[in-house]
């Protein structure tokens, strides 16, 4: 294996068993910008690995270390390497960049053959052929798949033999060839091929903020690598590109290529990846005992059926710093309708065994399930509330290709176009029964108060890094103290690029929500705003006199609003004076009786400073006013929370709410209590 001095940084390995080899250009698609942290898929590292051991001549090239259009980067490798074969592949997410590739590459060399794989053929092998330029597709795994490829074409022998492919034909609908047969032993695959695509590389650009898991470390070097492949499980909304057979991994497999990945890269964290690390409880703790000395710190992804508290001491002792849990909704009905195969009881009470064991937690509520009901949502969003400390992501599902609400979808009309939903992966599909007009605005509603009831840490300084990131530069040094345990902690080489981080207590493993001061004190751009808005406020809006002489001074503001704040407004780099703007127009837009905008402008507010208790109570007024009494309760108890010296009107009016709400039973109906408005139009248009 050698690096080729050119000015594309390609990896080429060559060590061929033919007298006139084909020439393999595998490409990584791009997940992010030059000089940012990525996750690497191991689909394509595995192909790689298995190109390589065939002895075929591979060239890797990764465009996530490359900048420039993608078009024009691909163009400039094949013009460098004269390729036979272009591959490259991934998962849904990926289609619209994989496609712009093989477009590229189709382009730079018309006679150049393009192979796909990875779950966004698998998900639909026919749809993939006809929207995206290849001529040939592999269908679920592909490392003994690619091998036979490029020996039927090197040889000369009918590509149609090739078991698992779509086959793109002129003129004509692509053929697809016999079923492969599951591959059981997985231990007998090449390990990943890390070094091709320049993983060194990617280590140096990892920082504490740029993964939950790489909370652990100042300088985290974490890798990921798998023990099983696939899932037992058949959750509705999860596609297994792997197939539906779950197949484990030799232990002794596994860590032979730990030990080679530590000795290479000076690994600190192993992310280990597998859909469901065991289903067999004593694999588990097999594997937590071989994994304990090796005194590394590692994440995984485990089923509530096989987490007790003796297993979890276990794997706490292992060195296990975070349990990705499948949680996804505290709803029996939407559990059910999931095929989640738990109920909420159970999840609750695994939840807080983690918890307990002071592992960190990651898990998702995904709203807008097929059977999703403003009840369901409710009960979802009440457990929400009343466990900030978990601080469980709120998400739309999406309805992916392959997934059984994604072929529900398209039956029922839900996904009109399905072409368009293939190259869009992510769409912003209703799939509920709700009408659009009452989903979207509730989802949007949870969206925004589940990032502004943040469970939230204290920043105790926030200076530049004494010593540059090797890569990056200075950063900053935030200490700061956690919530749950009062336990004070040091982050180095943090790059916040928005107001806040969540971020991971080194002692508990709780994570909490931080202000990150560098945002909060930037300097205003546009020079002047800060001091002509905030000398204006109290002048404009505190002025006696004529309604003509008010109205005026409301058209004054406003110009200055607009001048000076709203061209930032989709900017998270905001001055003080924006916010402050924006919470004294929303408020005295509540004042006039005009809800709609006073919420905008104080939404706006609270959304770029979550830390201000000013901020809060102010929308609590304006929930009040809507009549979203239970929501208007948690803002108000927020602005006190974060007060110091809370006002005595913010008080009065918690203990009155908590008062009616005790007398009137409003929390008897989860609907009403947190979403009355939602409820309210529901039965204008006839929904309930």
């Amino acid at each position: 294996m050698i690096f080729i001095s050119v000015p594309l940084q390609i990896t080429f390995f060559k060590n061929c068993q033919f007298k006139t080899p084909m020439k393999i250009l595998l490409i990584l698609p791009r997940f992010t910008s030059v000089l940012k942290s990525y996750d690497m898929p191991l689909g394509i590292l595995y192909i790689s690995a298995a190109l390589k051991q065939a002895g075929k001549s591979v060239y890797n090239f990764n465009l996530n270390h490359h900048e420039g259009l993608i078009e024009n980067l691909v163009k400039q490798a094949i013009d460098q390497i004269d390729p036979d074969i272009c591959a490259c592949g991934g998962i849904s997410v990926h289609t619209q960049t994989i496609k712009k590739i093989f477009t590229a590459a189709r382009k730079a060399k018309p006679s150049i053959i393009n192979i796909a794989g990875g779950g966004m053929v698998s998900a639909d092998p026919e749809m993939a052929a006809e929207l995206i330029d290849f001529d040939i597709g592999v269908i679920g795994e592909g490392e003994k798949a690619i091998v036979e490829i490029v020996d039927a074409l090197t040889d000369n022998t009918p590509i149609e033999n090739v078991p698992g492919l779509v086959i793109k034909q002129d003129g004509k609908p692509a053929k697809l060839t016999s079923d492969r047969d599951i591959n059981h032993d997985i231990s007998s695959l090449a390990w990943p091929d890390f070094a091709g695509f320049q993983e060194e590389r990617l280590l140096e650009l990892q920082i504490p903020q740029g993964n939950y898991v790489f909370n652990i470390y100042n300088n985290p070097r974490a890798i990921p690598i798998i023990s099983s492949r696939s899932c037992p499980l058949s959750c509705t909304f999860c596609y297994h590109p792997n197939g539906k057979v779950y197949r484990e991994r030799d232990l002794d497999d596994f860590f032979a290529e730990l030990d080679h990945l530590i000795a290479t890269y000076d690994v600190n964290i192993v992310m280990v990846l597998d859909e469901l690390l065991s289903i067999k409880k004593k694999r588990l703790e097999t594997f937590c005992q071989r994994i304990k000395p090796y005194k590394i710190k590692w994440l995984c992804q485990l089923h509530e059926k096989s987490i007790d508290k003796e297993l979890l001491e276990l794997l706490k002792e292992s060195g296990c710093a975070f349990i990705s849990l499948g949680i996804e909704s505290m709803s029996l009905p939407i559990l059910k309708s999931m095929k989640k195969l738990t109920t909420p009881q159970k999840l609750d009470d695994t939840i807080k065994l983690i918890y307990d064991s002071n592992i960190g937690l990651q898990g998702n509520f995904l709203n807008g399930d097929p059977a999703e009901t403003l009840e369901t949502i409710a009960e979802t969003f009440d457990y929400w509330v009343h466990h900030p400390q978990y601080v469980i992501n709120y998400i739309k599902i999406q309805a992916l290709p392959g997934s059984e609400i994604y072929k529900n979808a398209i039956q029922n009309g839900k996904i009109a176009d399905p072409k368009k939903a293939f190259l869009d992966p992510l769409p912003n599909i209703n799939l509920t029964a709700l009408p659009d007009d009452i989903f979207y605005p509730i989802y949007n509603r949870i969206d925004f108060y589940s990032g502004t009831l943040l469970y939230v840490g204290r920043v105790e300084s926030f200076t530049v890094d004494e010593k540059p990131h090797k890569v990056l530069g200075h950063g900053f040094t935030c200490q700061w103290r956690c919530p749950r345990c009062d336990n004070s902690n040091i982050y180095e080489n943090l790059f916040p690029v928005s107001w806040m981080l969540r971020l991971t207590c080194r002692h508990c493993m709780a994570r909490s929500f931080l202000q990150m001061w560098n945002h909060q004190f930037k300097a205003d751009p546009h020079g002047d705003a800060q001091l002509v808005l905030a000398e204006r406020h109290n002048e404009i809006f505190h002025l006696t006199g004529s309604k003509s002489s008010k109205v005026n001074a409301e058209i004054e503001f406003l110009k200055l609003l607009k001048e000076h704040c709203l061209p930032l407004l989709n900017n998270f780099d905001k001055p003080w004076a924006c916010v402050a703007a924006a919470l004294e127009y929303g408020k005295i837009k509540l004042q006039q009786g005009d809800n709609s905008t006073g919420m905008k402008f104080l939404a706006y507010a609270l959304l770029r400073n979550s830390w201000n208790p000013e901020c809060h109570a102010a929308f609590a007024d304006g929930l009040l006013q809507e009549g979203s009494i239970g929501m208007a309760l948690l803002y108000y108890k927020k602005a006190i929370e974060l007060s110091k010296d809370p006002r005595l009107s913010w008080i009065t009016s918690r203990d009155k709410l908590e008062q009616a709400i005790k007398e009137q039973g409003l929390k008897n109906n989860l609907v009403d209590y947190y979403f009355k408005p939602f409820r309210q139009l529901a039965k204008k248009i006839g929904s309930h």
